[in-house]
């Protein structure tokens, strides 16, 4: 290989590892600003991911190549391109590997005999968004196996001070409250994504449990048939952070 050749393979090697990163924002934003649908988006992720894997396989050949030859030209944009693919690489490696782990579900309840019921939140969701009917029969069992720690709160704090609470927990964790029925004792929320602007959406309810509280929480997903447990997550932080002094 000589100093054109080497130089050749780590612009292109560059050229590719910057496409194949910048696709992976570009996708989710364009669905969070509303300029396509999340499916495109996904596409833009998939042609990332696969431009990735092809840019370190070249960039890996090309680096043994001029290593061979004794070449230090475009080098370090070589490395730089192998950096930058490696780490999409890695990132969607991660994030399949938790698609792996959590079940095929979008709707947790710590309450799976009698979730929560949402109201407010219904008129939000829109016509294409998933059902609201939590389907005891295919998810409790399912849903106790894989998130044992998704259980009703029971409190010795009163009605009153439970609304209060659950109202600052989901506050803190960035959650836009849309309902605080304190009569009912119904909290609706809506959680948003940051890159895709995915959108879940919450109920939390308070009833009274003798001179305390029983406080059941559910998390739904908007689209999708999975959701990678990111709405397990959010219940297990929300009954953390309502435990915590």
């Amino acid at each position: 290989m000589d100093a054109r050749g080497a130089t050749a393979w780590g612009q292109a090697i560059l050229i590719g590892g910057v496409i194949g990163a910048a696709l992976l924002p570009l996708g989710a934003l364009g669905h969070r600003i509303g300029l396509w649908s999340y499916q495109t988006g996904f596409v833009f992720l998939a042609g990332g991911a696969f431009l990735a894997i092809f840019t370190v396989i070249a960039g890996v050949f090309a680096l043994i190549l001029t290593l061979k030859a004794g070449r230090s030209e475009g080098r370090q944009s070589l490395l730089l391109g192998l950096l930058l693919s490696g780490a999409v690489v890695l990132l969607l490696g991660l994030e399949i590997g938790s698609t792996t782990t959590a079940p095929a579900m979008h709707d947790i309840a710590t309450d799976v005999g009698d979730p929560p019921a949402f109201d407010k939140a219904i008129a939000l969701r829109g016509a294409d968004a998933n059902p609201l009917d939590y389907d005891i029969a295919a998810n409790a069992a399912r849903q106790q196996i894989a998130y044992p720690r998704v259980k009703p709160i029971r409190t010795d704090k009163s009605v009153d001070e439970s609304f209060d609470r659950a109202v600052e927990v989901l506050e803190s964790m960035r959650l836009d409250i849309v309902n605080a029925d304190r009569d009912d004792g119904v909290i609706e929320a809506v959680a948003t994504s940051f890159w895709f602007g995915f959108k879940d959406d919450v109920v939390v309810r308070v009833r009274p449990r003798g001179a305390g509280a029983t406080v059941d929480m559910r998390s739904v997903s908007r689209v999708g048939i999975g959701d990678l447990g990111v709405n397990a997550k959010r219940i297990e932080e929300f009954i953390e952070r309502f435990k915590a002094p």
